[in-house]
Formats: C-alpha cells, sequence, structure tokens
C-alpha cells in the first residue's frame, strides 16, 4: 500500500501526510533533538533587478537547503528560509550565495532560536468568494 492508498484523514495522523494540493508529501517537525538542525531566515537585497538578473538569482536559490524562497515587495528582494546541520554548513553555503555572487548588495541572517509554530496548509472554507 502507497501513500495515495490511505485516507485522508488517516493522513492526517501519520508524520509524514499528503497535502490535499495534489500529492505533495510535506515531513512534520517531530522535535527530535538527536538529530539537531538550524533554521536561518534570511533577507537578500540585490544590486541589479533586472528580470535577468532576478532569474539568475531564483535558480541560484534553488538548492535543497533552501526549503522556503520568496521574491518580495519592500526594502529586500527575496526572504528565504535554509535550513541546515551547522553554522558552518551554513557558512559555507552563504560563501556560494551571496558572497561569491556580485550581485548581492546585502544579506541578512536571522537564526532561529525555537520553533513556535509551523504550518503552510490554508483553510479555504473561510475564505468568502465575491
Amino acid at each position: 500500500m502507497n501513500d495515495a492508498d490511505v485516507p485522508k484523514a488517516a493522513a492526517k495522523h501519520k508524520p509524514e501526510a499528503r497535502l490535499e494540493d495534489g500529492g505533495v508529501t510535506a515531513k512534520k517537525y517531530s522535535g527530535d533533538r538527536s538529530k539537531p538542525s538550524i533554521t536561518i531566515i534570511g533577507e537578500v537585497t540585490l544590486e541589479r533587478t533586472h528580470i535577468s538578473e532576478l532569474d539568475a538569482m531564483r535558480k541560484r536559490l534553488s538548492v535543497p537547503e533552501v526549503q522556503q524562497c520568496y521574491y518580495v515587495t519592500g526594502d529586500v528582494d527575496f526572504v528565504l528560509v535554509v535550513t541546515v546541520a551547522t553554522m558552518d554548513e551554513y557558512e559555507a553555503l552563504s560563501r556560494k550565495l551571496f558572497y561569491e555572487n556580485t550581485n548581492v548588495k546585502v544579506f541578512r541572517s536571522l537564526v532561529a532560536l525555537d520553533l513556535v509554530k509551523v504550518g503552510l496548509g490554508v483553510d479555504l472554507s473561510r475564505v468568502k468568494s465575491t
């Protein structure tokens, strides 16, 4: 039996559950501190924002350590959620992604101290249609 055969109600109780938007698998936080990881929220501001430069940065940020990446409005261009095992790993990643990229004007790192809440699901039944 594969995950597609598991009823949706039962899947919600498994440590790994299928999202209802097309079968994407999401691992839920288990609280297992024997395998530590570090979550870092990053802000990246580019020197140049021509479409070709933005596309190049999008491609550059498509690495496994970058769990989420948002192109945003405001004072920064990208907001990232990065997960690494050690700060040495993050230093190496930041060198590759930011220091070696001449188009990165500024990047800022915010190291998460504790996971307070996480959830990517949206209850669409509460959205009123117009």
